[in-house]
């Protein structure tokens, strides 16, 4: 399944066959059902940062993990972080987490090194759990794909890493997790979907490929409609419809981003080539306190 591309030339990079089930299921975290009280109407925990575009790398899984890196450590922050240090908060780009190094390492875990080849769901757990996150402006994009990191940027990886991972597999436990403020989610699963408008999931259908992306959150039906006309009719009932992040730039279905309603999530959460990692930084279970709207996750 190595160096994919979707029919609209987009290089993928999830790899599907070799993913290890057991492996996930053995290291998941129990999260049981969550009392919630009033949460938030919309979350987004990626608000405010550019859609990144991996180009002609297979580098779909880097891409999904980094992006799940800054916006738990946005989360573990209470809102904007200055994350390369330069006295500015939330900058596009520049406070983020670096794609190449979730690649390689998640590769590295994996069992897939190799610049043509794409990395698994699995070997991201041990990534982001044992060797965190190198931030952009230690590693960026840009470099040469290697296994071989100098000592500054593996330190500089430990400064930020997971606690635990819990595989989700119901779509109530998906927004359970985002609601109660345990951090964000990312799933792989086959690419591409059949899309509805470009840029909404609403039934389980997809393709072969294996692609990987982030979950940012969720919109209302009601804002998911007014900002995509062309999907209005069949989101603007719904309570909640989940945001996605892509890693293919931000001309990329709606601005980068797609959207999964309910019904879509549950369906493509019974494919068995589907695998969805809720991340925290919390040792446990529990409902985060936040002022949403002070912290800008909304």
């Amino acid at each position: 399944m190595s160096n994919l591309i979707d029919p609209n030339g987009n290089h993928l990079g999830y790899e599907i066959d070799l993913e290890d089930s057991e492996y996930l299921e053995s290291t998941s975290a129990h999260f049981p059902e969550m009392r919630l009280g009033d949460p938030p109407p919309e979350i987004d925990y990626g608000h405010g940062f550019a859609i990144r575009n991996q180009g002609n790398r297979p580098s779909c899984r880097g891409h999904s993990l980094a992006a799940a890196g800054r916006m738990g450590a946005r989360i573990a922050a209470g809102g904007d972080f200055d994350l390369d240090g330069d006295g500015q908060k939330n900058v596009p780009i520049k406070d983020d987490f670096s794609p190449l190094w979730c690649w390689v390492k998640t590769q590295v875990h994996g069992g897939t090194v190799g610049r043509n080849r794409g990395a698994t769901m699995g070997g991201g757990v041990k990534a982001a759990t044992q060797d965190g996150f190198a931030r952009e402006v230690v590693w960026p994009y840009s470099k040469p794909h290697t296994t071989k990191f100098p000592a500054e940027v593996t330190a500089d990886a430990l400064r930020f890493v997971f606690k635990r991972q819990s595989t989700l597999r119901q779509e109530e436990q998906v927004y359970e997790w985002l609601a109660s403020g345990q951090g964000p989610c990312e799933w792989g699963k086959g690419w591409p979907f059949s899309w509805v408008g470009g840029c909404l999931v609403d039934s389980g259908s997809s393709g072969r490929g294996g692609h990987a992306t982030a979950i940012r959150g969720y919109w209302t039906g009601e804002r998911v409609a007014r900002e995509v006309p062309a999907i209005a009719s069949r989101v603007r009932s719904e309570p909640y419809v989940y945001v996605c992040e892509n890693s293919h730039g931000p001309n990329a279905q709606w601005r980068g981003l797609y959207f999964v309603t309910r019904r879509g999530m549950a369906a493509v959460l019974k494919n068995r080539s589907t695998h969805l990692l809720g991340w925290s930084d919390l040792e446990g279970p529990f409902v985060r306190k936040f002022d949403w709207s002070k912290a800008k996750l909304i």
